[in-house]
């Protein structure tokens, strides 16, 4: 929300009373436990098996996941991901008032938390798939968390989900075919998931029924980018990545029109020509030769200051993401959060303390404001449970653990007190100390909440 933005861009101008007022309605004690609550209905999907997993190597997802395990198989992923993308069609094409957007399954529910926890990346493609300058629609969470399940079957509309995706998947049928539109011909294939798992996740290929194309996620997300590169310099339609205004973080499609322009539209013809020719032939349409274009383009006289970070994001954006409306791969975001939404169901009796949710308010107040501060990488803890903005949910391990330092560091600095929430729970009970220094159960790890400042931006 605008308001809210307000807060990590600085621009609180007069409005101070307006943030506090929108940081209070959004950071309060019955979003938190609907949140947990949540994060804990997500868990029983299914979880992921121990990373030294005894299962079959071809059986085997990100991190020794168990694919055949039920409720929570790649093939429940990737229906639900589809399901997703059709909810997003819905949103662009009907363009519903808020107040009427029927409340989405669990299912997808579980996608779009995983994209809101990657803010910018939901932020523009929200506004690509509606048109919208602002963030119209926001994530359910009170009514999914008051949804009794034996309701959930009746949101599952068929107008937006299409006949083929209409049944809720929480018990997935191996006999249902994954679904993918081939990039070339657009010809609509049924994949076992098997085979669909090996294009997602290594280097498998699919063969179209159709034209015979055999394609892997590769090429797929190459073809899907210069297919919207055509649709820009067509009909000016905005590229993934590219719709948030680098200093305000906020939609703009005139501004991103502008910039892709001084890009795409003044540099010289033939790297265009070459880049929009690539989809001709199969051996060509990668990114290791998208990405020697892009380095032409860097260095095309008098575009540098301008192309240089918006191929950066263009290429985040899109690059082995076969999806054709997201700027990540939601399943890998939904599988990372599965680990810390593991967490948050052993420490959940812990998390619901009444002391521990309403500290937890006015940590996380302070961890914003100290962010303001430095502008630089700052971890949360499991304390700081709130809507952390502006941040990456993919940072790795070595990343968290010295930015871990640095808030450590910092809080101490501005606040004179020692930064870990464990230590304050554990002194509140007399016990020991659990200080969290640069990682431990009481950061929030890889696969859950990135730092503040991330990939993200901030």
């Amino acid at each position: 929300a605008p308001e809210f933005s307000n807060v990590i861009s600085g621009n609180t101008g007069n409005n101070v009373a307006k943030t506090n007022e929108y940081f209070s309605s959004a950071v309060n004690v019955a979003t938190l436990e609907a949140h947990i609550k949540l994060l804990v209905k997500f868990q029983s999907f299914g979880n992921p098996a121990p990373r030294k997993s005894t299962v079959a190597s071809e059986n085997r997802g990100p991190a020794g996941m168990d694919l055949t395990q039920k409720c929570f198989n790649f093939q429940f992923l990737c229906l639900a991901e589809l399901r997703y993308m059709k909810f997003l069609e819905y949103l662009g094409t009907v363009k519903p008032d808020p107040a009427d957007v029927p409340t989405v399954p669990y299912d997808v529910a579980l996608m779009w938390h995983s994209h809101c926890l990657n803010p910018l990346d939901l932020f523009g493609d929200f506004s690509r798939a509606t048109g919208f300058d602002e963030l119209k629609y926001e994530f359910p969470l009170m009514k999914l968390v008051n949804l009794e399940e034996t309701s959930n079957s009746d949101i599952d509309n068929t107008h937006i989900f299409g006949a083929h995706l209409a049944s809720n998947p929480t018990e997935p049928i191996n006999s249902v075919m994954v679904p993918y539109d081939c990039p070339w011909c657009a010809t609509k294939n049924l994949y076992e998931s098997k085979t669909y798992m090996n294009f997602r996740l290594r280097e498998g290929t699919l063969n179209c029924k159709d034209c015979g194309c055999a394609f892997n996620r590769d090429n797929a997300s190459a073809k899907i980018f210069i297919d919207d590169l055509k649709d820009f310099v067509d009909n000016n339609k905005p590229l993934r990545g590219c719709l948030l205004e680098p200093v305000s973080r906020r939609p703009n499609h005139a501004s991103a029109i502008q910039r892709l322009s001084n890009v795409f539209k003044r540099t010289k013809s033939n790297l265009i020509d070459s880049i929009l020719s690539l989809d001709a032939d199969m051996t060509t349409c990668s990114w290791s030769k998208l990405e020697s274009l892009f380095e032409d383009i860097c260095e095309d006289f008098g575009v540098v200051p301008t192309a240089e970070p918006l191929v950066k994001m263009i290429v985040k954006s899109y690059k082995n993401i076969v999806t054709l409306n997201s700027s990540l791969d939601l399943i890998a975001a939904v599988l990372r959060q599965h680990r810390f939404g593991s967490l948050m169901k052993t420490k959940q009796t812990k998390c619901y303390e009444p002391f521990v949710l309403e500290n937890g308010i006015v940590r996380y107040k302070m961890f914003c404001d100290l962010f303001l501060k430095e502008l630089t990488f700052l971890v949360p803890t499991l304390g700081l449970m709130g809507r952390i903005v502006s941040h990456s949910d993919s940072v790795g391990d070595s990343v968290l653990s010295d930015g871990m330092k640095v808030t450590v560091d910092l809080w101490k600095k501005h606040y004179n007190e020692i930064y870990s929430d464990g230590d304050q729970i554990a002194n509140k009970d007399g016990e020991g100390s659990e200080r969290c220094n640069g990682g431990g159960n009481n950061c929030v790890s890889s696969g859950g909440s990135g730092g503040s400042g991330g990939s993200g931006g901030g």
